[in-house]
């Protein structure tokens, strides 16, 4: 009896030991589902801030043309409100943290300077009905500049891109 006492004293350990690795495994196999959840998660939030910095751009891009063109203004002042507002956006959009990505833009895309030498805008009639106008940034003679920030989340990071020929439009009737 002690033969067999001993050999399932042996199984019962063999038993444990394995239900302590199975345990172990499902463990570990649980705080890496945490952490791919917890990146997703911050995935989302990082991307949410970069589609919120696009309309962000298309949305004071828009105003600031329909704006001047209500106010009659030409084309170089109309350019030039537009790149103050934008340049005035894009260090505004840097200084929302609070629980919020981080988005660094170049120092480039917050200077004035820099958006004149690179944009440009084009008013026209349309038909009598009215004023359009088109805000483009250029990129440059060589097409080869953009403006880019860095969208920065607890694990992840995404990159924001104005490239070259990006344009929007906006019109005033009357």
């Amino acid at each position: 009896m002690g033969a067999r006492g001993f050999f399932c004293f042996v199984l019962l350990l063999a038993f444990l030991s394995a239900e302590l690795g199975l345990l172990e495994k499902r463990l570990e196999a649980q705080k890496a589902i945490g952490e791919s959840l917890e990146t997703a998660f911050d995935l989302e939030r990082v991307s949410l801030a970069r589609t919120l910095a696009e309309n962000s751009l298309d949305s004071v891009a828009r105003e600031s043309l329909e704006e001047a063109l209500a106010t009659g203004l030409g084309p170089e002042e109309t350019k030039q409100l537009v790149n103050s507002r934008l340049a005035a956006a894009f260090a505004g959009l840097e200084a929302i943290n609070a629980g919020q990505p981080k988005i660094v833009f170049g120092e480039s895309a917050k200077q004035r300077l820099f958006l004149n030498q690179n944009s440009s805008v084009i008013i026209s009639e349309s038909f009598g009905l009215g004023f359009e106008a088109e805000y483009c940034f250029t990129g440059g003679v060589l097409k080869d500049k953009e403006i880019k920030a860095r969208i920065i989340g607890v694990k992840t990071e995404l990159e924001f891109r104005v490239p070259a020929g990006y344009c929007i439009r906006g019109q005033t009737f009357g």
